[in-house]
């Protein structure tokens, strides 16, 4: 006789399958897992970098803004950057710049009015008639007290009226001063 002796491995490739199958999904977790934790990190990484450049940029950004102010002829608004590497040194020394500007600009201004107010009386008390004439034919509003008179008008506006030219004439005197600028 026989002895037939058969084995099923029926429930061996299910349990293979079963252990198959939690091994996918604990592998994909595992990637979820990694992904999510990477994705976390570059966030976390990327606000720090976004902060740590904006506190490094910050400085440079309140500079230029300073000197775009100064840039305008403000010389009143102090030069204030809170940093005390290489860009608050620079902060300084163009706050230093900025008061050196300040200083002689008010220094100008004042000799410009003294100035005008010596050109003045000079001219309140010359009796000549002078006054200064544009190369477009205009006026100067800087005229002795004497020119209008001399003239002949109650105003100085334009060499027109002043010097009691026709159109002509005038067009004239225009195109020598354009030879003249020229």
């Amino acid at each position: 006789g026989w002895i037939l002796y058969r084995l099923s491995t029926r429930s061996m490739v299910e349990t293979i399958d079963a252990v198959k199958t939690a091994n996918r999904r604990a592998m994909l977790l595992v990637i979820v897992l990694v992904v999510a934790m990477g994705a976390g990190a570059m966030f976390v990484s990327l606000r720090k970098f976004g902060h740590e450049a904006d506190k490094l940029s910050r400085p440079v950004r309140n500079l230029a803004a300073a000197a775009e102010i100064i840039k305008n002829g403000d010389y009143k608004q102090p030069v204030h950057v809170d940093s005390d590497d290489e860009i608050g040194e620079l902060a300084s020394t163009f706050e230093t710049m900025r008061q050196t500007v300040q200083t002689y600009t008010e220094h100008l201004e004042e000799l410009v009015e003294a100035k005008m107010r010596q050109v003045r009386d000079i001219l309140d008390n010359v009796e000549q008639g002078l006054f200064v004439v544009g190369f477009d034919g205009s006026i100067s509003p800087e005229h002795s007290k004497a020119a209008p008179e001399i003239l002949g008008v109650s105003e100085l506006l334009n060499i027109r009226d002043a010097l009691h030219l026709s159109p002509s004439q005038e067009e004239d005197f225009i195109g020598w001063l354009a030879l003249v600028r020229t």
